[in-house]
């Protein structure tokens, strides 16, 4: 933590071919020894690179999470309210031990085997995929072992004699989830981001939702929901592997040659940080479990799992942007990174805010499709909405700074956002109960969102704001107008009906307005690439 504090205490020098502005690049600055007619070729070549992972990802994480969705849907409505929210408990449970089981290597994978690749050192890659893949199954298999034994412990602390055999099912599946979410994201240091939707995205979710279908006819109902995610995890994993596979050929062919200080010097604060991120995330699930009955965590996490779809933009172009970044970073190529950040911060707002100004106007609707029950929950729904769009808002900041290799810094915020997120849940939940849990959640989400934007500017001078985002609300407040006054001249035949009505108003209106207002150059390429993916 001395480290870190040195860190804060002074600012880098700005990038190169950054203003201290904000990081506007003047048209006389020469990017590397490129001209700026070339410059600009490759900065169009850059987007149309990430338009086309977007694109995969874009529609892979559509699918993923809509499938996970209605998983959450059909386990919500086939257990009950107070089922769901044992379930939930024990997923997150599952989601905190295996994220420290990843020991940030999906991150630290990822970057090197993006930068070895780049190089041409093959030997390297194939070291960097093997330390990253079996660290993850070890460590998860010895913490899963630890929570097995442990499960009656752990059921006592939230008072829950039920939860315990949630907690023994679940850890059995901790090492194959590790491992999965290492090996999925490996493909994209190839600058290949299918295989990770193909594995992560599509395999898992249908697999999982066929599995609780098939357990809750056999008679098995929250323990066969349970299994299932573990049962796809394993299968998952299967398919990740294979997928490395086809896409390094040359894994049986070359040695491996380790570099296994510098991969985990790089991962261990990513491990932290994700540890504690994972914990931050959940911290309201796991607090609410603490001080309210089960069926306040069953609602609370039907708006949570709902606010996720929120995630959609940032999730998909993140995909291929992590890769480049740390690509262009350890070349030295800072003014490009500094026009890509804004291309795609102001693309991640826009696909951000499409589903935001649906969720808005349709708050009551999306509860009711868990059930009657859930509905209850819409104020919370509305104040965790609100300020996970405001977060997800500001771009891709979390990424630019990891890959950056300002790791130390990103596990210095996260402690920071856990620790508010701890107090602030403490205090609210109590009181509030579900919307305290929102209020803190989301509170301590924009702070540390805001505090890693102001770090981006402080070590680098970039800023992902521009005049870009402005076509972005005007159509965001020209469809939220619309809809509502078209709305209301329509009589409401039930909350389906109405769900259809506004997703489609919704759409037309906020597609019609950015159209009216023309597109920008890069919109053009970013589309055009999208739809030659897609095809």
């Amino acid at each position: 933590m001395k480290a870190v504090g040195k860190m804060f205490l002074r600012a880098e020098k700005p990038l190169e071919g950054t203003s201290s502005s904000g990081g506007a690049v003047a048209e006389k600055v020469a990017y590397g020894k490129g001209t700026p007619e070339a410059e600009k070729e490759m900065l169009k070549k850059l987007t149309k690179q990430v338009a086309k992972g977007a694109g995969i990802t874009f529609v892979g994480d559509f699918f993923g999470k809509g499938m996970n969705y209605i998983s959450q849907v059909v386990i919500a409505r086939l257990l009950g309210v107070e089922l769901f929210g044992l379930y939930a408990l024990g997923l997150v449970i599952f989601n905190v031990a295996q994220t420290f089981a990843t020991m940030g290597l999906a991150q630290g994978g990822l970057r090197y085997v993006s930068i070895y690749q780049a190089t041409g050192d093959k030997d390297k890659v194939k070291g960097t995929i093997i330390q990253s893949l079996c660290i993850p199954f070890m460590l998860g298999s010895i913490i899963g072992l630890i929570g097995f034994f442990l499960a009656d412990d752990i059921a006592r602390i939230f008072n829950k004699p039920t939860l315990t055999n949630v907690i023994k099912i679940v850890s059995l599946g901790i090492p194959f989830m590790a491992t999965l979410m290492v090996a999925a994201v490996i493909p994209r240091g190839f600058l290949k981001t299918q295989y990770f939707v193909y594995s992560k995205n599509i395999f898992h979710p249908i697999v999982n939702l066929a599995l609780v279908m098939l357990f809750y006819w056999l008679g098995f109902y929250l323990l066969g929901a349970v299994s299932a995610w573990i049962i796809a995890a394993g299968l998952g994993l299967l398919l990740s592997i294979y997928f490395i596979g086809r896409e390094f050929p040359e894994f049986t062919k070359v040695k491996a040659s380790y570099n296994a200080k510098e991969l985990i010097a790089f991962s261990i604060p990513l491990a932290l940080a994700g540890f504690i991120g994972m914990f931050y995330l959940q911290t309201d699930i796991l607090m609410l479990s603490y001080f309210r009955p089960s069926n306040e965590v069953g609602t609370y996490n039907a708006i949570a799992q709902t606010v996720i779809l929120l995630s959609f933009g940032l999730t998909a172009f993140n995909s291929i942007y992590s890769p480049l970044i740390a690509n262009l970073y350890h070349t030295r190529k800072q003014a490009r990174l500094a026009q890509l950040l804004k291309i795609v911060a102001k693309w991640t707002f826009v696909v951000t805010l499409l589903p935001f100004c649906i969720s808005i106007l349709s708050l009551k609707e999306i509860l009711n499709i868990f059930g009657p029950e859930f509905v209850v929950g819409w104020k919370a729904f509305l104040v965790l909405l609100v300020f996970k769009f405001l977060s997800f808002s500001l771009g891709p900041v979390t990424e630019t700074l990891i890959m950056s290799g300002k790791q130390r810094i990103e596990l210095c915020n996260t402690f920071c956002a856990l620790a508010l997120n701890i107090i602030l849940n403490f205090f609210l939940i109590p009181v509030l109960g579900i919307i305290g849990a929102a209020l803190a959640t989301g509170i301590s989400l924009l702070t540390i969102y805001v505090t890693r934007l102001l770090e981006l500017y402080y070590f680098f001078r970039l800023w992902p704001f521009s005049k870009r985002y402005v076509k972005g609300s005007i159509a965001g407040a020209v469809a939220i107008m619309f809809t509502f006054f078209v709305k209301s001249l329509i009589p409401n035949v039930n909350y389906l009906y109405s769900l259809f009505i506004t997703t489609m108003l919704v759409g037309i209106s906020f597609v019609g307005t950015i159209l009216a207002l023309k597109l920008d150059e890069e919109d053009k390429v970013v589309i055009s690439a999208i739809r030659n993916r897609m095809r």
